[in-house]
């Protein structure tokens, strides 16, 4: 303490010399007379810690160096990837690529971007008024509305051997050669396959048909469907309508709803069959409704589109039948008579040409006019 007075005495004393001028006040003193920082501050009573801590709080204040809230923390893996999402339909992944149906213009059926959002999870999605399927139909025709005179071709296996699924199924098997050709004749002579819905649409005057407009119907859902026909249909960019039986969907001779996924990706309208293939005519009030309503909402959480088509089982049906199939939401069905002519009035009971296994080109060809 001492020494600190007489260097103050000292540098007072040197400041007041007659002639001499005092050193800027920026300057700092000779090397002799400089103490430590810390001997300096503690000499006022100010602790070196007490600097830092103030020097921290200042550079955090001055930088925002302030924890993020945990909603805004950056993910350590990198950003999120983004999501696939579209307005109306079943979410689809961003890789699946959509084969392009331009080879014949025709339409297609399920454009990834037009089917309705499937329900939430633990929903229970109402499939007796859902009128989200395919392009948003009108409940009813309008008066008036046109005929139409569109050949709806009825087939059910498509294989070189009859499926094992009875004597009958050899009736209703159409060789995978032959169906080549059919569908190779329709590309060369200017058809255009439509859904049902197409034509409906085209009956309620929001649609328009294209040229030699044909519809390419398949019932029952069996496993060659999707292994046999599907492939075909898209090398010749055709769309057609399977109609399936929801309580035999992935049993051992069915396809899959994962199959029925990727056929409905690609355009292809999966419709109902009913759920068990019964007589509509012989089973009781209970039993109609799980068939009808019960097959259709099944389709709906499956595919995330209630189907508005029905397909008879045998092609049975009678006055009764077709109320319930009207009250379950279905806006028109098809049977297995034999026609083309179709009308809004007997939309419950379209006629359809069977493709037969026997069936030459020739008698194929005579079945589109």
């Amino acid at each position: 303490m001492g020494q600190f007075k007489v260097n103050k005495v000292n540098t007072r004393h040197t400041s007041r010399r007659p002639g001499h001028r005092p050193p800027p006040r920026q300057q700092e003193p000779r090397a002799r007379h400089l103490r430590p920082p810390s001997v300096m501050l503690e000499k006022r009573g100010i602790s070196v810690l007490t600097i830092v801590f103030a020097l921290a709080v200042l550079a955090g204040a001055s930088f925002g160096c302030t924890r993020p809230p945990a909603s805004e923390a950056p993910n350590a893996s990198g950003p999120a990837a983004p999501q696939a999402t579209v307005t109306t339909g079943r979410p689809v992944p961003t890789s699946t690529t959509f084969p392009a149906v331009t080879s014949t213009g025709a339409l297609p059926a399920r454009s990834p971007g037009g089917q309705a959002v499937p329900p939430a999870s633990g929903s229970t999605p109402s499939a007796s008024t859902s009128t989200t399927a395919g392009p948003g139909l009108p409940a009813t025709l309008p008066a008036g509305a046109p005929s139409l005179g569109v050949p709806i071709l009825m087939y059910h296996f498509v294989d070189d051997t009859p499926p094992p699924a009875g004597p009958w199924s050899v009736g209703l098997t159409v060789a995978t050669g032959m169906f080549r050709q059919q569908m190779d004749y329709l590309a060369g002579h200017g058809y255009h396959p439509v859904t049902l819905e197409d034509i409906y649409a085209a009956m309620a005057g929001e649609r328009r048909l294209p040229d030699k407009p044909v519809a390419l119907t398949f019932d029952d859902g069996n496993m060659d469907n999707f292994t046999k026909a599907f492939p075909i249909l898209r090398e010749h960019g055709f769309v057609a309508t399977f109609f399936v039986i929801t309580g035999f969907v992935g049993n051992k001779l069915s396809m899959t709803w994962d199959d029925l996924r990727t056929m409905q990706a690609a355009g292809m309208a999966i419709e109902s069959h009913t759920y068990d293939h019964k007589n509509l005519r012989q089973v009781d009030p209970q039993t109609l409704q799980k068939e009808l309503a019960g097959s259709r909402e099944t389709i709906l959480q499956q595919l995330g589109v209630a189907p508005l088509v029905l397909c008879y089982p045998n092609g049975k049906t009678d006055p009764q039948v077709i109320a319930a199939a009207r009250a379950a939401g279905y806006l028109m069905a098809v049977t297995n008579l034999p026609g083309k002519g179709l009308d809004a009035v007997s939309r419950y009971d379209w006629p359809r040409v069977r493709v037969a296994p026997e069936d030459s080109l020739e008698g194929f060809v005579s079945g589109l006019s």
